[in-house]
């Protein structure tokens, strides 16, 4: 199947929400559990996160279908998701390496964040080639983090 990364688009706005929504609910309850997830949804963070951050995000394609998205903020790379449907399917590396590729040449170094207790998604980055930097409690989330530094193997761009 055909996949396309892409800027996103004013038009993708609600979809870009939907498919955070529907993957927050599914992925993260099993690490910060149903009260968590119930009061971010529903105070509306996941849908600012998008509408904030629209001119800063990219999207990931298959089959013409918007399957992922990733908001970078400079070297950061504030959000990574692909629906949980299709997880496992090589779509994160795919949209990963295309955000990696955007980081300037001697620039600072790309990073991200993500939930400690997230042991798939920080198992990915790692076999990835991100490397931890930092550990951290989140103030907002009351929840531990990571801090992730993007390590280009001599070979990647």
């Amino acid at each position: 199947m055909e996949t396309l990364v892409r800027k996103a688009r004013r038009a993708d706005v609600n979809t870009l929400i939907d498919l955070s929504r529907r993957t927050i609910s599914a992925c993260y309850r099993s690490f910060l559990g149903d009260t968590a997830v119930d009061g971010f949804l529903r105070g509306g963070s996941a849908d600012r996160v998008v509408q904030d951050n629209l001119d800063r995000c990219f999207v990931i394609e298959r089959a013409g279908q918007v399957v992922g998205l990733a908001i970078c903020r400079d070297n950061l790379i504030d959000l990574l998701m692909i629906d949980h449907r299709h997880h496992r399917q090589g779509l994160g590396t795919k949209l990963l390496r295309r955000i990696e590729a955007f980081c300037p040449p001697g620039g600072a170094p790309m990073r991200l964040e993500s939930f400690e207790a997230n042991e798939p998604t920080n198992a990915f980055y790692r076999r990835s080639g991100w490397v931890e930097v930092n550990r951290f409690l989140d103030s907002e989330s009351g929840f531990n983090k990571i801090v992730y530094q993007w390590a280009p193997r001599p070979c990647d761009p």
